[in-house]
């Protein structure tokens, strides 16, 4: 078709169908994007427990039931148009949106895309109802079904074969919807979750009403290492109120898959954000390595522009420095564990387990004038040890703070790369095979990776849909949170990686569970391996002024 041809067309007006279609391109652009939408209706309806199950990655099946507020019979007809929603009614209410939904577009944009079926039945309704987006009869027909709705999304992209065949596989798609149905299950605690994917069960969770409930949530969600290093915040400053978990710097990652953010609710992915969030890190995280937090911020909502991307992944907040000043400064002080009075932490949450002091550090009165020894080394002689991770030192230009935890992280991929291009990587066995739980998506990563696995040193047997037992390990792993390990190795595909970056996980997290010695010949030995490494991000030097104020502030008291 030429241009000519197009420009000499007359303007008309699009046919409904087709009006929706293109609609459906911005809104609808996978599976997962169904799922998103359906999750934040049944949660802008009050649900407080919402069933998932998808057959095939969501392209044959996705059904969405909760045990929300239903829709009226009379509505029905109205829900599955376009641009006709309950959420806002005036220009007012759009600049003070409350609700995750608000355009009115998804259910007719679902609809014109896909064989869709919505049933509802109303609170103290008697009755319940269903329309059939699929059939030429719009007609409402007497159902059965519970308080609640329940919305049944058949042959997704059945009509429209351009955009099926850029769909990606069933595998792909799944873990497309895992990570919106973790996000959600992040973000509501209080709403129950139950995910099925072909018949089997992915997780479950009942409503996370207590701190206890809420953590167990959290650990089965984003791995029991995320927990051990998580720092519990919350903090507020007139309409600003920011609440949820941040791990120390002694916890990173190699990709942003544990870095979830949400305002008022919603999920989003801000530059601004992780911008202020980075900012906290740079100083103390290696290069290609990234925090870990699950974060919301409460704001007014007349502050912050939600409509402004078709998928509503991104906001525009009105005061765009406050916001990122004040999620610098909340991030940055709970860290530290410095609380100023101008950002005070909400005084009915949970109390924030308190990071390990610094230990006071008693040097001879004339130690760091007078002595002399050792002081030819880069990194000098080690003075103390601190949090376990952080060694003291002295040099002839003064006092350097190495982080020991990070340099055997390095150590270990050194030792590990050395190997692999030598004899290969040495493996030991178990003196008893541990079984370790893992996920459907987990678990078919595991059988398109054994032969790199066994690579890497490891002996691994599947004993059940949702279990492997591992029989050998790599000799440097030996000491390692073997679940930890091997999830997030898997949860790199490892068939798709080069070895340097998954030796690389494997190091990091064996550093984790390392305790060094205080021994002063012990650490003094460790300084001269770290020595050796080309990488002068993992030391600083300090001064004395620095170093009381340091120790003045993980312990107060001393002096």
């Amino acid at each position: 078709m030429t241009a000519t041809t197009i420009v000499s067309r007359p303007i008309r007006q699009l046919p409904v169908e087709l009006a929706n279609q293109i609609a459906a391109g911005e809104v609808v652009e996978r599976p997962a994007s169904v799922v998103k939408e359906l999750l934040e209706n049944s949660l802008d309806a009050g649900a407080s427990r919402i069933e998932i199950s998808i057959r095939h990655g969501g392209l044959q099946e996705i059904i969405i039931r909760d045990n929300g507020a239903g829709i009226p019979k009379t509505e029905l007809p109205l829900a599955i148009s376009r641009h006709a929603t309950s959420k806002i009614t005036d220009l007012h209410e759009l600049e003070n949106i409350q609700s995750l939904g608000f355009r009115g577009e998804a259910l007719a944009s679902i609809g014109s895309v896909s064989r869709m079926q919505l049933v509802s039945c109303c609170i103290e309704a008697t009755e319940a109802w269903q329309i059939d987006c699929a059939s030429d009869d719009l007609s409402v027909r007497q159902a059965s079904h519970p308080t609640g709705t329940s919305i049944t999304v058949k042959d997704l992209f059945y009509n429209t074969p351009a955009r099926r065949k850029f769909m990606r596989s069933d595998k792909t798609e799944f873990r497309y919807i895992d990570e919106v149905v973790r996000r959600m299950a992040l973000s509501h605690f209080d709403v129950g979750f139950s995910f099925r994917h072909n018949d089997r069960l992915v997780y479950q969770f009942a409503p996370a009403d207590s701190e206890p409930a809420r953590q167990r949530r959290l650990a089965r969600l984003c791995g029991k290492a995320f927990m051990m290093h998580a720092v519990q915040i919350d903090f507020s400053l007139h309409d600003l109120r920011l609440k949820g978990w941040i791990t120390s710097p002694a916890f990173s990652r190699s990709q942003t898959d544990l870095q979830h953010f949400y305002v008022n609710g919603r999920i989003i992915r801000d530059r601004l954000i992780a911008h202020a969030i980075r900012q906290v890190y740079q100083a103390c995280l290696p290069q290609g390595r990234h925090s870990a937090y699950v974060l919301q911020l409460e704001i007014a909502p007349s502050a912050v522009d939600v409509n402004v991307h078709p998928a509503k992944h991104e906001v525009r907040f009105r005061e765009a420095r406050l916001v990122h000043d004040f999620i610098h400064r909340c991030a940055r002080d709970a860290l530290s564990g410095d609380q100023e009075n101008h950002i005070n932490p909400v005084a009915d949450r949970a109390p924030r387990q308190p990071v390990q002091a610094y230990r006071r550090l008693d040097f001879p009165s004339a130690g760091i004038a007078e002595s002399t020894s050792g002081q030819d080394y880069p990194l000098g002689q080690s003075k103390g040890l601190v949090n376990n991770r952080f060694v003291i030192a002295q040099n002839s230009r003064g006092l350097v703070l190495v982080d020991a935890r990070q340099a055997q992280a390095q150590l270990i991929f050194k030792k590990l790369t050395q190997s692999y291009a030598n004899e290969g990587i040495q493996s030991r066995p178990l003196l008893m095979p541990k079984t370790i739980p893992l996920t459907e998506q987990l678990l078919s990563q595991l059988e398109q990776s054994q032969a790199c696995l066994q690579i890497l040193g490891f002996d691994l047997t599947c004993t059940g849909p949702t279990s492997v037992m591992v029989r050998m390990v790599p000799v440097v792993a030996g000491r390692a949170d073997l679940e930890h390990l091997l999830i997030s190795l898997l949860e790199q595909e490892p068939a798709r990686q080069a070895i340097e970056t998954l030796l690389q996980v494997i190091a990091e997290i064996t550093a984790e569970t390392q305790i060094l010695s205080d021994s002063g010949d012990e650490l003094n030995r460790l300084l001269r391996e770290i020595e050796t490494l080309d990488n002068s991000r993992l030391w600083r030097c300090l001064t004395a002024a620095d170093m009381l104020a340091l120790i003045q502030t993980r312990n107060p008291s001393a002096t």
